[in-house]
């Protein structure tokens, strides 16, 4: 599907070939009998189907093998040896529902919703209607699986690489459904290790066999590489339909969050407070601007909002001294003759068009919103945390803004804040939480609203707060969830045994999503 050999026009439309090993290690389960026609809705270059017919003809095998193709922008420099008529230079989408075959493999393109053009998503939506109707919001690979089961024959099966957002977005829920009520066995192997140059997205390979059965075996593997010798764990229905698809080799990463709620009396963060995206100001290096830029536009004080715009400016439980330097721009609408310098600059980079700026009236009053209790980062390496707002300060949109239930005391506030350090808390963010890059979390304000936390009023909470969060100053926030988790489980008479299987879960999705 390559258009041009322009790297920023082939990430654009999700362009990258699969690498030979892959290819094979994809490609070997699906061919398995003797008679089979096998088709790739994208070939591109061709390395998933050459797998195959070096599969077919190998020295000891005796299948007999027909290879069909589609792609709108074809390479065929591996595939000339075969008849053109089997290979056709056509968008998938265009391609006959009437065409079945054996096995279907695909490295589908890997593009986001917002890239898709408007017209065309209306037009896969309507081809996929019968199948399995998804969301608007699906990435372009969600079409082309769904799309792909049209052309499966009865008991057929289908070999796709897919991103991880397969196991973790919320509209691949709805797929990952209809996949157990069609396909006999799934199997699942999730990489971790990067496979396709500049992608910089991790990627998950699946095996769809005996299509019109409902599933009597879905597997899962998680690895940083292919390999021959993977352990391979079943998987139950309530997991594989989730809206994560997480697994523990220890133990039920749900019955242990739910041995926590059901036996200790946490709840969902949601039960405590609210949680809103920061400031959104469609143009922050406009509308923040640090000390010296503000005074050079003479902005009296009331109109300087302190803003933090990433969470690695946080040190501590509370805000304490931790004051940033950078402010945001609250201007009110009758200013505009006074501050006309300012604002002809926004105009003048167009800055008055975006999005957001065309939502305002006028267009350069940002409304900062209410002063938020509590900050949580919206994206983390290892153990987020929450920090307390002792001042009248903002986020942007790359930290969370939280606002505790009316009534909530400082005594129950520092419990959440340990509670969510905790290990159960951690385990609750990582499990409700999504996988991106080189192993970010993106803590969306649901995956924080799920996440499981305690409250009370018990104040010999105040003490270990205190240690927590001098280590978490001294940036040693494993020590700092260690300290949180052994005066949690001191406190609610935690069991070792369930502590000790929260503390492996844990380990081993974290690792899990840090391995490289």
């Amino acid at each position: 599907m390559i258009l041009n050999n322009n790297l920023s026009d082939a990430r654009r439309h999700g362009i990258y070939y699969t690498p030979s090993r892959l290819a094979n290690f994809l490609v070997t389960p699906l061919i398995n009998t003797k008679t089979i026609s096998v088709f790739d809705p994208a070939y591109g270059e061709g390395s998933l189907l050459l797998a195959a017919e070096k599969i077919a003809t190998g020295d000891s095998a005796t299948h007999q093998l027909t290879i069909f193709g589609c792609d709108r922008a074809p390479v065929n420099g591996l595939l000339q040896h075969l008849p053109s008529s089997n290979l056709m230079e056509i968008d998938f989408f265009d391609y006959s529902g009437a065409d079945k075959f054996d096995a279907i493999v695909m490295n589908p393109p890997f593009v986001r919703h917002h890239l898709i053009d408007r017209e065309k998503r209306k037009k896969y939506q309507n081809i996929i209607e019968g199948i399995c109707p998804i969301r608007w919001s699906s990435d372009l690979w969600a079409y082309f699986l769904v799309k792909s089961c049209l052309h499966v024959k009865e008991g057929g099966k289908i070999g796709a690489i897919v991103p991880w957002s397969f196991l973790q977005a919320d509209y691949a829920q709805d797929i990952r459904v209809w996949l157990a009520e069609n396909f006999e066995e799934i199997k699942v192997l999730a990489l971790s290790a990067e496979y396709f140059n500049d992608a910089q997205e991790r990627i998950v390979l699946l095996w769809l066999k005996g299509y019109g059965q409902c599933a009597k075996s879905i597997r899962i593997s998680f690895s940083s590489h292919i390999s021959d010798k993977l352990d391979y764990a079943d998987l139950t229905q309530a997991e594989w339909t989730a809206k994560k698809v997480l697994y523990s080799s220890s133990s039920s990463i749900q019955t242990i969050l739910d041995a926590y709620i059901d036996k200790h009396d946490f709840k969902n963060f949601e039960e405590y407070g609210n949680v809103k995206i920061g400031v959104v100001t469609g143009a922050d290096g406009f509308f923040i601007l640090n000390e010296e830029s503000a005074k050079k536009y003479n902005f009296p004080a009331k109109y300087l909002i302190p803003i933090f715009n990433s969470s690695k400016e946080f040190t501590g439980l509370v805000l304490n001294g931790n004051y940033p330097s950078k402010k945001l721009i609250t201007l009110p609408a009758n200013s505009g003759n006074k501050y006309k310098n300012y604002i002809l600059e926004g105009v003048k980079s167009r800055y008055h068009l975006r999005a957001h700026s065309l939502l305002r009236d006028p267009w350069y009053c940002v409304n900062q919103g209410k002063m938020p209790d509590a900050f949580f980062p919206y994206r983390a390496m290892r153990i987020p945390y929450m920090v307390l707002n002792n001042k009248e300060t903002q986020c942007t949109n790359s930290i969370h803004r939280i606002y505790f239930n009316k009534k909530t005391s400082i005594t129950e506030k520092k419990w959440i804040q340990l509670s969510l350090l905790s290990v159960p808390g951690q385990l609750s963010i990582e499990a409700r939480s999504k996988v991106y890059g080189s192993g970010v979390l993106k803590i969306e304000p649901s995956s924080l609203k799920s996440a499981i936390a305690y409250k009370c009023n018990d104040k010999s909470v105040n003490i270990v707060y205190n240690k927590v969060s001098k280590l978490i100053s001294l940036n040693q926030k494993t020590d700092a969830m260690c300290c949180a988790t052994a005066f949690i489980n001191e406190k609610l008479n935690i069991s070792k045994e369930l502590s000790d299987k929260t503390f492996t879960a844990l380990i081993e999705v974290q690792n899990r999503r840090l391995e490289r």
